[in-house]
């Protein structure tokens, strides 16, 4: 017989590997916030699906994923995503605006706004906010050193930036 166990609607595990589950074996366990598991035989992360609408890291391409600290910092990113009420808004894509041997550069683009993250080994970690209102003829690029330890508050907090002016 099959065990399974629902955590929400489309995500469970089962010992049956699918597109939407995990094929482990469950015995004593925990589901932690950001989708930690803890227990026997759990060494997987459990990551809760973004909708269509809202996931802004299905058009980056995979060699994002291969510098640790972008790794690290998107994975926040999403666990921000994911614990924020975004019902009726559309965000827009990550996108790779920089690539080289050193590092590169993420860009979310809006029209009146741009956030960007810069992952450099040898210059190290930034991100920063370039804003614009041609009818108060404003401009603004204000940026700043992002370190590990500031991640999550930092994600949380370009979150909130980001739904506020989407929503202004």
């Amino acid at each position: 017989m099959k065990k399974k166990t629902i955590f929400n609607t489309g995500y469970y595990f089962d010992s049956v590997a699918s597109d939407k589950s995990r094929n482990i074996h469950i015995s004593s366990y925990s589901l932690e916030i950001y989708g930690d598991t803890t227990g026997d035989n759990i060494p997987i992360r459990f990551e809760s699906g973004l909708s269509a609408d809202v996931d802004i890291f299905n058009e980056l391409p995979k060699y994002v994923y291969d510098n640790e600290d972008v790794r690290n910092f998107l994975s926040i990113l999403r666990n921000a995503l994911l614990t924020t009420n975004l019902d009726g808004t559309t965000l827009s894509k990550l996108r790779v605006s920089e690539h080289n041997s050193s590092g590169l550069v993420l860009d979310w683009i809006y029209n009146y706004f741009r956030v960007y993250f810069s992952f450099d080994s040898e210059d190290g970690n930034f991100y920063g906010i370039i804003s614009s209102n041609p009818e108060q003829k404003s401009f603004s690029n204000d940026f700043r050193m992002m370190n590990p330890e500031q991640y999550e508050s930092l994600a949380k907090s370009i979150v909130d930036y980001v739904i506020t002016m989407i929503h202004a």
